[in-house]
């Protein structure tokens, strides 16, 4: 097995939070609530889990939400479901679920490239 280069994900996880948060222009998707650019209550949120990697940096799954949305809908999966239903339609949560189950593991020049995509 090839070693992983030291931090290449969270490299890439602190690029794309950045970038996600930077696309959504630093307002909760959820309530509208704006922030300035950096502040701490404002997260880039995942409908599902960073761990499977397949959908850890993917666009369709990562939303810029404050600490009190963030908060409740990791709290509420069926609240969860609903906004995201109701913001991107039942396809595209459907395509989030089928994603989900394809195990991905990126090889470092992916990560890398990522990387690049989204400095």
């Amino acid at each position: 097995m090839i070693a992983r280069k030291k931090g290449l994900k969270g490299k890439l996880d602190k690029a794309f939070s950045l970038w996600i948060r930077k696309r959504d222009n630093w307002t909760c998707r959820r309530c509208g609530m704006r922030y300035t650019p950096f502040s701490r209550g404002y997260h880039a949120a995942h409908m599902k889990g960073r761990r499977n990697e397949t959908l850890r940096w993917d666009e369709k799954n990562v939303f810029g939400l404050d600490y009190g949305c963030h908060s409740f809908l990791d709290q509420h999966a069926d609240a969860k479901v609903y906004w995201y239903v109701s913001q991107f339609g039942q396809a595209a949560w459907d395509e989030l679920i089928v994603k989900s189950r394809k195990l991905s593991h990126f090889k470092d020049y992916q990560i890398e490239l990522m990387l690049e995509m989204y400095k």
